[in-house]
Formats: C-alpha cells, structure tokens, sequence
C-alpha cells in the first residue's frame, strides 16, 4: 500500500493536469482525510467543464471518477448541497456504476443505518433524561441535607 500511495504521488506530481491522476491523489487524501489538499489538486474547479474548459467531451469513467470525490469531499466537509449535486448527476450518468454505489452508501444509508441513527438519538435522549433526574435527586438531597444540618443546630441551641 506504501508503495501505490507513493506511485500515485508521483505520479501526480510527474502529470498534474492528467485527470485520472487528479482523481485517483484525491481518493488517497480523502482516505487519509487530507481534506484540505483536495481544492489545490482541481485548482479550485469543482467542475469538470471548468477544471477542462478546452474539453467538451469526457468519457464516462473520467466524470465518474470525477464526480465521486467531489461527492465524497463535500460529503466530508459538510456541504450536503454539493455532495448531493455531485451524486445526482452520478445517478444520472452511471446509475449502475460501481463508484456512484460507493456514493450513495456515503449520502444514502440503507435502512439498518437508518435504524441505528434511530437507536443512537433515542439513547441520547435516555441518557439525558436518566442525567436530569440524577441531578433532580442530588439536589433533592443536598436540600434536606441542608434542612437536617439546620434542624440540627436548632435542636442543639434548644437543648
């Protein structure tokens, strides 16, 4: 795995402008979450028309290559607009490819995902409300602590 991640820099860095070397340095910095490297890879073009504007025609696996890191990147970053953009025209294009399934099980979780989202807040919610009565019992009993020290104070000036 070394030896592909340092072959794709080079590679990378050997031909910069050749977009399946943008692509593939980009999967590598999205697993490594080297997000940051990803604008200065596509000079800030999230768009292929624009990244090749001298280009009018793009061969399926470029725009699918393409489109999958722009999802998965915004996807990441927390900008679901763009990522969910980027996967339509997936949908769209490649609807059966393997890198648009890629996409959709990041932005599109399946019902047991869902299910799980589900448990995780409703635990959320036990555990805060099982918080809230804890703190309601202490302070119940700091309360008649306070009451009891008093009474005590009270019955030994008394006695």
């Amino acid at each position: 795995m070394d030896k592909a991640d340092a072959l794709l820099e080079v590679i990378y860095r050997k031909f910069p402008d050749y977009l399946f070397a943008k692509t593939n340095y980009a999967f590598r910095c999205l697993r490594n979450r080297s997000l940051e490297k990803i604008p200065e890879i596509f000079n800030r073009k999230f768009d292929l028309k624009l990244l090749y504007s001298h280009r009018v025609v793009f061969h399926i696996s470029e725009f699918t290559a393409f489109s999958c890191v722009m999802a998965l990147y915004h996807f990441m970053i927390g900008d679901p607009q763009n990522a969910l953009k980027h996967y339509a025209l997936l949908k769209q294009w490649a609807p059966n490819h393997e890198l648009t399934q890629v996409v959709k099980s990041q932005l599109d979780p399946t019902l047991v995902q869902k299910l799980l989202d589900q448990l995780g807040m409703a635990l959320a919610k036990i555990v805060e409300t099982t918080e809230r009565l804890v703190q309601n019992k202490i302070e119940v009993l700091e309360e008649t602590e306070a009451t009891t020290s008093y009474k005590q104070a009270q019955f030994s000036k008394t006695f």
